[in-house]
């Protein structure tokens, strides 16, 4: 199962090189990138921010240890006993030490539903099963999306939503298999024709 963050359907990430003063943009489909586009861009910053790490607080470590490994299928990089990381960059860390290092009026909410870890999977109807005989809490069962993608809801045990969704690159292609014109398939999933016929010669190598 792959890990990936959900940007209204396309996904997008930014390398910015500060040496020449440039910023690259990657656009990709969730299964594979298929252009990249660049573009200069001056860019003056006093520090350099990379990202590292998605850390989630959990209050039982082995538990969710458990839950990552077998139902979203992470493979654990470190075990540093209160701190797991994930070969995805997920991290997951003991509540009890890490509730201490904030401020004393900071609480930490359970089930917060504002924000949500994005996997995709073609094989959703056997995940749903798996949740099912895992009597895991399931938001929303598999449902059609209005841009027609197939998506999954459901919660890890300390409340965090995952969502898991039909690769956009296997939708285009059963649309297509359907009778659906590149046009209309741009018209349905709000992907731009370029990148739509761009999977389907894909397909056709």
């Amino acid at each position: 199962m792959q890990g990936l963050v959900d940007l209204n359907v396309l996904y997008y990430t930014k390398k910015v090189n500060h040496r020449k003063n440039s910023v690259t943009t990657k656009i990709s489909f969730p299964t594979q990138s298929y252009f990249t586009v660049a573009r200069n861009k001056k860019v003056d910053y006093p520090y350099s921010m990379n990202y590292s790490n998605l850390l989630l607080v959990v209050t039982d470590l082995k538990k969710s240890l458990k839950f990552y490994e077998t139902v979203l299928q992470q493979k654990v990089l470190y075990n540093l006993g209160s701190t797991i990381t994930f070969e995805s960059g997920i991290c997951l860390i003991q509540k009890d030490s890490f509730s201490p290092l904030l401020p004393k009026r900071s609480r930490i909410n359970p089930k917060p539903l504002n924000a949500a870890l994005y996997f995709e999977e073609e094989e959703l109807s056997q995940l749903e099963s798996t949740l099912k005989r895992k009597k895991i809490e399931i938001l929303n069962p598999v449902e059609e999306q209005p841009w027609g993608q197939k998506v999954i809801r459901f919660l890890d045990p300390d409340g965090h939503l995952i969502e898991v969704g039909q690769p956009m690159s296997a939708l285009i292609k059963e649309l297509s298999k359907e009778g659906l014109s590149s046009d209309e398939i741009s018209k349905k999933t709000n992907l731009p024709i370029n990148l739509i016929e761009i999977a389907l010669s894909k397909k056709r190598k």
